[in-house]
């Protein structure tokens, strides 16, 4: 069931709100507010939330023009249709000029009337669900991606949550983000990673660990609680209240906070604050979720490798005075002789790593080693190394003395102690960058389950103009199977006869300027996601009697800012064309 669709009507005239109350509710699609001035609806708009608002032009103190301009500022890009008395011809292009969606002039039969401000309502409030949703899932998908790449490459905590921070405001669009470790000895969440407008914010809150009266806000509840905690209205939410006036003056409307690593030495909570109230829909929480278990991951991996360092460190220092180069390296070592290939020595590590003692390898080639699942590897290795006198060989499976299997990066030298060839053979243990790696191949196949399981008709086309995405929805509505095109440039194969851009090959082409050539008088740009342009028009080809299709692309950008691709999303309007008599019999 579809969700009511929540509406703020503006008029002096009681009669003229009640009657539309009255018939825009009776369908049960819309639940509206009424405000008898622009005054009142501005208040409104501070403590409420809604998805489209429909105003009169001519009211005392502030007209409808003035009120689109406030809310144009303070509220952001919400639906807004003027629906007036006034026809003259300077109003309507001062309504669009300052962003009105619709402009419909009262007069006439009122079930008409409003029958077209019904459908007026539905048009842009569905425009408008639909730029969101390719906005965020385009923001998200850049997000989660660059996080997995971040968690790879940087190794410091405090580091990666600086990054992820920064990486969640400049590319996920947040208004702010921190981050914050719990500290038990004065039971606080400290922050130690912020991006956004926290001058002075952060200040002014103490989050606590424990529960309390004036602990359950948000953060300290998604930190006790093990799990997400939204604040979708900050203005009207009592836990909120101290920082009403702060939260405002930033923008902040709405805000979530997602616990991470709670099992860990540092455990914390993420916090993302959004401009717009009731952002934070469930895919959404879902999507932020996974980059807090990712996080999560990231903290176990750290709090291992840490205490393996520590563990190490503690070696080295017992073994200090005993073979210290030696005996403390991070690698699994073998020292071979160089002209027979016998094993001379075998430093700890690889003594802990296997469960063999030193006797089993003293005095053997490497191909006599039960360990070395393949033995033509070894003698390969001894055969090159002679010859080329270095070798580097990864993925070699090797087996432990209790017979688990595991895969190695193997490094081999030659060198020379005195006049007498040395061999050093370096083993290092693989496993947890080989899960690293898998890990963030399981993230992207999310990332790709969430675009293919989505009802929005959609494909994606990398730099080359090729196809790298056709979701399960334009498979059925189109009948051409992804396989069909992936990898290929021919995505205008369902739309035309003859070959020619869709309106994704221009943004990956940056040629704004050919946009309106293709598409002239059907083109705009989005008002909800920068670089993104937004059409309607009739396809012949396409159904038993041709096809209206509303349809947006999207420039994909990497962390760099540079473009290298476009999602394009389309929807089938044709029914809503019919019912508005904008389709011929």
């Amino acid at each position: 069931m579809a969700a009511v669709i929540r509406v703020l009507y503006v008029d002096d005239e009681s009669n003229l709100l009640e009657i539309g109350k009255r018939f825009l509710e009776r369908s049960g699609d819309f639940a509206v507010t009424t405000a008898l001035s622009a005054r009142e609806a501005v208040r409104l708009l501070e403590h409420g939330i809604f998805d489209a608002i429909i105003s009169d032009y001519q009211m005392p103190v502030m007209d409808g023009i003035q009120f689109l301009v406030e809310v144009r500022k303070n509220v952001g890009q919400i639906p807004f249709i003027l629906f007036t008395g006034r026809g003259r011809e300077e109003v309507v292009i001062q309504a669009i000029n300052n962003g009105a969606n619709f402009y419909l002039q009262k007069g006439g039969d009122p079930k008409s009337q409003f029958a077209e401000l019904r459908h007026k309502i539905l048009a842009a409030v569905e425009h408008s669900r639909a730029d969101t949703q390719v906005a965020i899932l385009n923001r998200l998908y850049t997000v989660l991606s660059a996080t997995n790449r971040a968690i790879i490459r940087i190794h410091d905590k405090n580091d990666l949550l600086e990054e992820i921070c920064r990486i969640s405001v400049d590319n996920g669009g947040f208004t702010m983000v921190w981050a914050g470790i719990a500290n038990p000895a004065n039971r606080l969440i400290e922050p130690v990673a912020v991006h956004g407008p926290y001058e002075g914010y952060l200040d002014r809150i103490r989050i606590s660990m424990d529960d309390g009266p004036g602990d359950r806000g948000p953060t300290s509840t998604a930190f006790r609680e093990g799990t997400p905690t939204v604040c979708n209205h900050i203005a009207t939410d009592e836990r909120m209240k101290p920082v009403w006036e702060p939260a405002r003056k930033r923008g902040f409307r709405s805000l979530a906070a997602f616990p991470f690593a709670l099992d860990t030495r540092n455990g914390g909570v993420i916090t993302f604050y959004a401009s717009v109230p009731g952002f934070f829909t469930d895919q959404i929480i879902r999507l932020l979720d996974e980059q807090s278990r990712d996080l999560s991951f990231a903290f176990t991996t750290f709090d291992h490798e840490e205490q393996r360092r520590s563990a190490e460190n503690d070696l080295k220092m017992s073994e200090l005075q005993y073979r210290r180069l030696f005996e403390t390296a991070q690698d699994a070592i073998l020292i071979l002789d160089g002209e027979s290939g016998k094993i001379i020595d075998a430093n700890q590590f690889i003594l802990n790593m296997l469960g063999y003692p030193l006797e089993y390898f003293i005095g053997k080639h490497l191909w006599e080693l039960g360990f070395i699942r393949d033995k033509s590897i070894a003698q390969r290795a001894f055969t090159e190394l002679k010859t080329e006198g270095y070798i580097r060989y990864e993925d070699i499976p090797l087996e432990k003395c209790n017979g688990q299997i595991f895969n190695v990066e193997f490094i081999s030298n030659v060198y020379l102690v005195g006049d007498r060839k040395i061999i050093q053979c370096n083993i290092r243990d693989i496993t947890e960058r080989k899960h690293a790696e898998e890990a963030l191949a399981e993230s992207d196949a999310r990332l790709n389950s969430i675009i293919h399981g989505s009802p929005m008709l959609q494909f994606v086309i990398d730099k080359d103009h090729r196809v790298i995405s056709w979701n399960r929805a334009i498979e059925e509505y189109s009948g051409v199977k992804e396989a069909e095109v992936l990898g290929k440039r021919t995505p205008w194969m369902i739309f035309y006869d003859t070959e020619r851009p869709v309106l994704a090959d221009l943004l990956v082409d940056e040629k704004v300027e050919l946009l309106t050539e293709w598409y002239q008088g059907k083109i705009s740009k989005s008002r909800l996601v920068e670089g993104a342009y937004e059409a309607t028009d009739f396809f012949p080809k396409m159904g038993r009697s041709g096809t209206w299709l509303f349809f947006t692309a999207a420039p994909i950008r990497n962390v760099r800012g540079a473009i290298i691709g476009a999602v394009e999303t389309l929807e089938d309007i044709t029914e809503r064309k019919k019912r508005m008599g904008e389709v011929s019999a």
